[in-house]
C-alpha cells in the first residue's frame, strides 16, 4: 500500500512550486487552501470528512500541522514532506511580500506581529519551543533547504 503523502506548506518556503510538483506527478493530490471556519488548522475532522468524500494520495497546504496527530485518521502509512528555510532570509521574504502588498510599512511593523516570530517552529509543532520542533524535524519523511532547492 503507497503511503498518503501530507505536504506541511510553510509560507515563504518555496512550496508553491513544489505543490506543482506534486500535483503533476502524484495523481489525486489536493492543495487545502486556508479557510476560515480551520482557524488556521486542518484538523483531524477536517481530514476525515475530506477523505470521506475523495480518493486522495495526498494533500499538502499551509493549513496542514504534522502535530495535529492525522495517523489516527488515516489508515495507512504517512509519508510527511516540508521545506524549511534560512529563517533571516525566510523573514526578509515574508516582509518584502506584505509591502508589496501594501500591508506593512517597514520591517519592524512586521514584527510586531507574533504570528511571524518563530512561524518555521510554530508551524511545525504549535508552539515556539525549538526542542520540540527539532523532535518533529526528525520524525517528518522528507525535509528539503530552500537555499538548496534543485539539491533537495
Amino acid at each position: 500500500m503507497k503511503p498518503f503523502i501530507c505536504f506541511v506548506h510553510i509560507g515563504k518556503n518555496g512550496g508553491t512550486t513544489f505543490h506543482q510538483i506534486l500535483h503533476d506527478n502524484v495523481p489525486r493530490f489536493f492543495s487545502i487552501d486556508q479557510h476560515r471556519k480551520t482557524n488556521g488548522e486542518f484538523s483531524k475532522d477536517h481530514l476525515r470528512k475530506f477523505l470521506r468524500t475523495t480518493t486522495a494520495r495526498g494533500v499538502g497546504g499551509h493549513t496542514l500541522k504534522p502535530y495535529l496527530n492525522y495517523e489516527s485518521v488515516v489508515k495507512r502509512p504517512i509519508f510527511y514532506i516540508t521545506f524549511l528555510r534560512e529563517p533571516v532570509k525566510r523573514y526578509v521574504s515574508v516582509v518584502n511580500y506584505r509591502m508589496y502588498q501594501g500591508w506593512s510599512p517597514d520591517i519592524e511593523h512586521t514584527f510586531t506581529y507574533p504570528r511571524y516570530q518563530d512561524n518555521q517552529v510554530r508551524h511545525l509543532v504549535g508552539k515556539r519551543e525549538f526542542n520540540s520542533a527539532s523532535d518533529m524535524i526528525h520524525r517528518i519523511d522528507f525535509v528539503g533547504i530552500l537555499e538548496e532547492y534543485d539539491t533537495s
